[in-house]
């Protein structure tokens, strides 16, 4: 379901660029639905605030949307459910793994990451350099996908580049980006850690089967199993968690689902 929803949005940028009447219009991190519903990608918004050192109220207000939207309701599930670069990282790893024999360690800290927004930040500020919006293999994405009829082939195959080098050190370390490069990632992971809408764990009357197979499949590092269900929580309160719902599917007992989480 999750790469359907990310397939379908990147399908959405792509009919919107060539459609005759375009139903979105606007740049790799700005995009007009229908010509009413203005949404920016948060960091780019910030960026561009620091950059040119002025707050422009249609930026602010369609960053602020994912920004609410995030902290309120879906927490970081941008990166489980609509991110382009997600779905071709997904489609890798899957590739991977049945190629390879052995399960490769996920290696890299989680912590580097909010090092990385940390110094698009400061690029920002002291040097007016949106450097994130600049190299993100985010927006190489969308830019083959959306511009690959009119661009060239040159032009599509040097655009390609940055996005393969990065899919062949994930055959090394898988999601290595998510986990630990992604700046974008860093701040969905700031300001939705308190969002509702997460990984539930539901009660069980027999003694459950702590198979560990939630913790192996988790693609961000995360000790399902062993923070969580085995310390019978109501839910898994990680600020890393996607929402993706690896481990609900992979889960024998059926403990996990996704829904609704009030707070604790």
């Amino acid at each position: 379901m999750r790469r359907t929803t990310a397939l379908a949005f990147l399908l959405l940028l792509v009919l919107g660029r060539h459609w005759e009447n375009a139903f979105a219009t606007g740049s790799l991190t700005s995009i007009d639905w229908f010509g009413i519903l203005h949404i920016v990608d948060p960091l780019a918004a910030i960026e561009n605030a620091l950059a040119t050192r002025s707050l422009n109220s249609d930026v602010l207000l369609g960053g602020g949307i994912l920004v609410l939207l995030s902290a309120i309701f879906i927490g970081r599930a941008f990166c489980g459910w609509l991110c382009p670069l997600g779905l071709v990282l997904d489609l890798n790893d899957v590739l991977r793994r049945r190629k390879q024999r052995k399960r490769n360690q996920r290696v890299g800290p989680r912590s580097l990451k909010y090092w990385a927004l940390l110094f698009t930040v400061m690029l920002a500020v002291f040097a007016a350099l949106p450097i994130f919006q600049t190299i993100s293999p985010i927006n190489y994405v969308v830019w083959v996908a959306v511009f690959a009829f009119d661009a060239g082939m040159v032009n599509i195959v040097l655009g390609s580049l940055p996005l393969l080098a990065l899919m062949a050190v994930e055959w090394i370390s898988p999601r290595l980006w998510c986990r630990s490069l992604c700046p974008l990632g860093a701040f969905y992971s700031i300001v939705g850690r308190f969002g509702r809408w997460r990984i539930k764990i539901s009660a069980i009357s027999e003694t459950p089967m702590m198979c560990g197979r939630c913790t192996r499949e988790c693609s961000m590092g995360i000790q399902v199993m062993e923070q969580f269900v085995h310390h019978d929580q109501d839910a898994i309160r990680d600020p890393e968690c996607t929402r993706c719902g690896d481990c609900a599917d992979i889960c024998p007992q059926e403990r996990l689902c996704e829904g609704l989480s009030m707070p604790v």
